[in-house]
């Protein structure tokens, strides 16, 4: 399997923002009952920026959306699960979540730095492979 560059970067922002979107899904229970209770503000019946018009459709957009991330989350914890132990996980904490440089990670975990792109290369290979059984992606 081939991973275009779209995909590619579409995995690598969801690894630099795991720790920010999962903030922000610890509080899903109350989001989703603020999306599904909210109700628009009252109409002046003239049009207002480019959101979306229907209220419920809205709704179910901010709902998917929230439901996307928390798969995108399980996905990125399951790969940390997967490669636990094996420096793999060392690396997508330093250079995902704490935006370490390639040359700083190498140091950091004393391998060369063409491991550091290879190992970059099997996280998001695994990651798309997982993306794909959730149907998050297609290849």
């Amino acid at each position: 399997m081939v991973i275009d560059r779209k995909t590619t970067k579409r995995i690598e922002y969801y690894l630099r923002n795991y720790q920010a979107i999962k903030m922000d899904l610890e509080n899903i229970r109350e989001a989703r009952d603020d999306v599904i209770l909210s109700s628009p503000p009252p109409s002046d019946g003239l049009p207002h920026g480019t959101s979306v018009g229907n209220p419920t459709e809205s709704k179910a957009m901010n709902l998917a959306k929230m439901e996307e991330n928390r798969k995108w989350i399980d996905i990125i914890d399951d790969t940390l699960l997967k490669f636990k132990g094996t420096g793999k996980d060392n690396l997508m904490i330093l250079r995902y979540f704490e935006g370490a440089s390639p040359s700083k990670t190498a140091r950091k975990l004393y391998i060369d730095i063409r491991t550091v792109f290879r190992w970059q290369q099997d996280i998001i290979y695994y990651i798309a492979l997982l993306s794909v059984s959730k149907k998050l992606i297609s290849v």
